[in-house]
C-alpha cells in the first residue's frame, strides 16, 4: 500500500514539473515571436534564445500571468479533486483544474484590464489579449501531458 502512494505522490509531482516546463516554454516562445515579428528582431539573435529558454523561470515569476506562482492554483486544485471526488480519475482531474484555473485567471485579467495592447506593430496599436497565448499554450501542454502519463493515468484507474 506504501508502494502505490509514494508512485501517485511521485506521478503527481512529475506531472507539474512537466506542465510548468512545457506551458511557460511555450507562452515564452509565442511572446518572443510576437515579440520578434513587430520589432523586426531575429528569433535566434542571443537575446531570443535566453528569453526563449528562461521562459519556465520567468512564467513561475508571474510575468507572462500577471500573478506570481499562478501555477500553484491549479496544482491545489487538482490536489483537491483526486483527494475527494476524482481519486481514479487524475486525467480528467488535470485537465478540469488547468482549464478551470487558466480561464478564471484570463477572467480576472480581462476584468482588471490587464489584458489588452500587449504588442506594438508598424502600422498602428495591435489589440492582442493573452487568450490568444494561453489556448496555444494549454492545448498543447495538455496534449503532451495525456501522450507522456497516459500509462500512469490508466495504472492509477486500476489501484
Amino acid at each position: 500500500m506504501a508502494q502505490s502512494t509514494i508512485n501517485r505522490s511521485w506521478t503527481f509531482v512529475i506531472i507539474w514539473i512537466v506542465h510548468i516546463i512545457i506551458y511557460y516554454f511555450i507562452w515564452g516562445n509565442i511572446d518572443n515571436l510576437m515579440h520578434n515579428y513587430y520589432s523586426k528582431w531575429d528569433f535566434f539573435f542571443d537575446e531570443s534564445v535566453s528569453r526563449s529558454l528562461s521562459s519556465p523561470i520567468v512564467g513561475l515569476l508571474g510575468f507572462y500571468d500577471g500573478f506570481p506562482f499562478f501555477v500553484v492554483v491549479p496544482i491545489l486544485a487538482m490536489l483537491v479533486l483526486i483527494s475527494t471526488l476524482m481519486k481514479t480519475r487524475w486525467q480528467l482531474a488535470y485537465f478540469i483544474s488547468c482549464i478551470g484555473c487558466y480561464l478564471g485567471m484570463y477572467l480576472y485579467n480581462a476584468y482588471i484590464d490587464k489584458n489588452t495592447n500587449l504588442y506594438q506593430s508598424g502600422i498602428g496599436e495591435l489589440s492582442l489579449n493573452h487568450i490568444f497565448l494561453i489556448i496555444p499554450a494549454l492545448t498543447v501542454t495538455m496534449l503532451i501531458n495525456w501522450v507522456v502519463f497516459k500509462n500512469k493515468y490508466q495504472l492509477i484507474k486500476t489501484i
